[in-house]
């Protein structure tokens, strides 16, 4: 298969000013772009290497040529930024954290610093995977200042007239290109989605984010900073799943097992998910799900293009044409909504559901949008959600193995009922797992939830049994209301026949096997 043998998921242009141009030597004669008393961008000096910008520039409308020309200056200035915060003192940095206050996540960002002088290969994605989601979540507060509702995407966000007012024209384009638009870093879909390598990210850029914080915090000067709460209450999702698959802390090993022996991994990637499961099994559930869903959007995409014969560069992150994300993979056409996706053939109606639940249905989790825009603590993660998520990545794995051996729907249709080849510490594993998707019911999509509710409401009905009948009260007192002896005759004339039929209509309605996909 012509993308497991790829060293590189980003296209030659994404490449070449991710990569290359971090690597180049040259630095400039004037360094000056960092204050050293408390390590923050100087603007003044910033604004005057890209003095050529009028009043009516437009960073989205330049050619790729003006970004080549302009990022060359910027990562000179990441270079220069990194090297002073890397090799800053105790009390410059206690100046610098105080600066980052009013992100509410300076514990974070503490930490998030401390793990990038590990020599751990993870933990450079990681680190980008938090900073870019406190950092989206961040500008969204920051709008509040000035604007109402936060725009969804940091790319419209950041192009706003309120956020330029309150931080400035320079310092909003400076984002731009590291994370704001296609055609610059683009840091923060680059490693949402999937695609980055951790040989590929410059730690001088990821300094370069901290000192952004700092940067943007000495911009703002209004005390009060309004801040939007996060979600912290996952424990409601629980009591629906935690029946739904394994406990994979008795399963690790052969957990472990099917991650080494699935084909659509590339080698550089498999730390990933092994780190995943090491995370979770260490019980920081949310650090092992920001590694997770990229990850698995790479299977996807992968096993997407490979049985639709797509052309390679869906594969890699480009930045004049939109990759195919999360929502293209599990739709049910293609693009041109002329052709069906065959993908849907390998994953089965059963582990499409799981995904929609997880991902896109409105009362369930919406895990990885959360997590991706900053709209939810980390810390407050359950045991039972993240072994739900890994159980769902396993069960991908595991019907998208072998994929390049199906060439037509026939072969599709006949491996995803197969599971004769399998390892002997992990098969049993993939039996319990193929199985729970086998029997699995939406929770989240919204028949699911009326089906939920009527259950409810009809256990309410029969409860009225236990309790005392009407002429059994005192109510000589009581003034009541000629609609209320209706509901008394209706309710209670023959107690006997309204429980049989509640029980007969709970019966049936457990009996229903919803239709929860699109069709």
């Amino acid at each position: 298969m012509y993308h497991l043998k790829k060293k590189s998921f980003l296209s030659q242009y994404v490449y070449h000013i991710l990569v290359e141009l971090a690597e180049e030597k040259e630095i400039l004669t004037k360094e000056n772009f960092v204050e050293h008393h408390d390590l923050t961008f100087n603007w003044n000096e910033i604004k005057y290497l890209f003095k050529d910008l009028n009043d009516s520039f437009k960073i989205l409308e330049q050619p790729e040529s003006w970004y080549i020309d302009k990022l060359k200056l910027v990562w000179k200035i990441l270079h220069n930024a990194g090297r002073n915060l890397s090799q800053a003192d105790e009390e410059t940095l206690k100046r610098f954290w105080q600066l980052c206050e009013y992100t509410c996540h300076q514990e974070e960002l503490i930490f998030c610093f401390g793990l990038l002088k590990e020599n751990n290969s993870t933990n450079s994605v990681k680190i980008s995977l938090k900073l870019t989601a406190i950092l989206e979540r961040t500008l969204g507060n920051i709008f509040l200042l000035e604007g109402g509702n936060v725009p969804f995407l940091l790319r419209d966000l950041l192009n706003t007239q309120e956020i330029r007012q309150i931080l400035g024209k320079i310092p909003v384009m400076f984002i731009q290109l590291l994370v704001g638009t296609p055609k610059g870093l683009n840091l923060r879909n680059i490693v949402w989605h999937g695609f980055i390598s951790p040989d590929e990210l410059n730690h001088n850029l990821i300094y370069s984010l901290f000192v952004l914080f700092a940067s943007l915090g000495k911009l703002i000067t209004k005390q009060v900073f309004p801040v939007r709460p996060l979600q912290v209450n996952f424990c409601e999702y629980d009591k629906l799943l935690e029946t739904t698959f394994p406990d994979l802390r008795n399963h690790y090993e052969a957990a472990v097992d099917i991650l080494e022996n699935c084909k659509l991994i590339p080698d550089h990637h498999l730390h990933f998910w092994k780190e995943s499961l090491f995370l979770y099994k260490q019980k920081r559930y949310g650090d092992s799900l920001i590694l997770l869903f990229p990850q698995m959007e790479h299977v996807l995409r992968c096993a997407y293009c490979d049985v639709n014969n797509c052309s390679e560069r869906l594969l890699t992150a480009e930045s004049s044409t939109l990759y195919t994300t999360l929502d293209e993979i599990l739709h049910s056409h293609l693009s041109n909504e002329e052709s069906k996706n065959k993908l849907h053939l390998i994953l089965g109606e059963d582990l499409l559901i799981i995904l929609d639940d997880v991902l896109s249905a409105m009362s369930g989790p919406r895990l990885r949008d959360k997590l991706s825009h900053g709209e939810c603590s980390l810390k407050d993660l359950t045991f039972t959600l993240t072994n739900h998520v890994l159980s769902m990545a396993l069960c991908v794995c595991i019907k998208t193995d072998n994929i390049c051996k199906m060439k037509t729907n026939k072969d599709i249709i006949k491996y995803s009922n197969d599971t004769g080849s399998i390892n002997e510490q992990s098969g049993n594993l993939r039996s319990i797992l193929l199985k729970a998707c086998a029997t699995y019911e939406s929770k989240f999509h919204i028949s699911s939830t009326l089906k939920r509710y009527i259950l409810q409401v009809l256990k309410l009905i029969d409860s009225l049994s236990n309790l005392p009948m009407p002429e059994e009260i005192v109510n000589e007192d009581l003034n009541i209301d000629a609609q209320v002896l209706i509901l008394k005759d209706l309710f209670f004339s023959n107690v006997t026949t309204s429980c049989h039929c509640v029980n007969l209509l709970s019966e049936k309605c457990l009996q229903i096997k919803l239709l929860t996909l699109d069709r």
